[in-house]
């Protein structure tokens, strides 16, 4: 997991819904989850995510799906109030996040820093509010 403090790099991608995810997206504070089409643990984790999501109800989240676009049709279906972003493995959102395991579940300051890094979302402390 990326340590808390560390900064999210530069990143350009386009969404699942349209349009681009970038570095401006993080101007506030957000929620992020990486998921793997490639990984059991992520399909068991993708209910506790949606239920920290409908408890929290975080202003921005981020999902990105890693792997194949139709395997991830499933996930996209389930996070219909996260920019969603389906990439391929080491995709630029990935790199940005330097991610290194799945699933993976962070909170980030409105300036783009991790405050926390969890392999759950149960164990993320609550959002902000929208």
């Amino acid at each position: 997991l990326v340590a808390p403090g560390t900064a999210i790099g530069e990143v350009t991608a386009p969404s699942a819904g349209g349009g681009a995810v970038s570095r401006a997206f993080f101007s506030g504070p957000s929620v992020v989850a990486i998921f793997s089409t490639e990984c059991a643990s992520c399909l068991e984790r993708l209910p506790e995510f949606t239920a920290y999501l409908a408890q929290s109800r975080p202003e921005r989240v981020l999902a990105v799906i890693a792997g194949d676009p139709d395997e991830a049709r499933h996930f996209t279906r389930e996070l219909e109030t996260a920019t969603v972003v389906v990439e391929p493995m080491g995709g630029p959102v990935s790199r940005a996040l330097r991610v290194s395991q799945f699933p993976s579940f962070y909170l980030v300051d409105g300036d783009g820093v991790i405050v926390s890094a969890e392999t759950s979302p149960s164990r993320l402390p609550a959002a902000s509010r929208r």
